[in-house]
């Protein structure tokens, strides 16, 4: 059995629910575009993202026993991290931070971006190359 399939076998609903629930509990309220999130989840499931060690050990505990992350402060900041990894690659792969309001809009997740990833960093236009 690989570390990814025992990592979620306490989970109810399994790794791709974990996922889902994690996207909408950071941003309930929001239109999400059923589709394009049902894509992101498979990316998740896909890659190696949460086959680690310190998240198998984080998921095992803390699905079996929540209580666990308030007695051991360490897993609960495990979940924080792995929770973080997981909306910060949604957001950054859906028009989330390209609209104006995005409580306004559906939110749609299109996928890594190629070249840079990064909604804030200001590129201007490519300089010539020299020969």
């Amino acid at each position: 059995m690989s570390a990814i399939s025992f990592e979620w076998t306490q989970h109810p609903g399994g790794a791709g629910a974990w996922v889902e629930h994690i996207v909408r509990k950071h941003l309930s309220g929001i239109t999400l575009d059923e589709a394009s999130l049902q894509k992101f989840i498979r990316e998740v499931l896909d890659s190696t993202m949460l086959d680690t060690k310190h998240q198998l050990f984080y998921s095992t505990f803390r699905t079996a026993t929540e209580w666990l992350s308030f007695v051991v402060p360490v897993l609960g900041a495990a979940s924080e991290h792995i929770e973080r990894q997981v909306l910060t690659r949604y957001l950054v792969g859906s028009n989330f931070f390209r609209i104006p309001d995005p409580r306004r809009a559906t939110i749609t997740y299109f996928g890594d971006l190629p070249a840079c990833g990064n909604p804030f960093a200001a590129l201007g236009p490519a300089e010539p190359l020299v020969t």
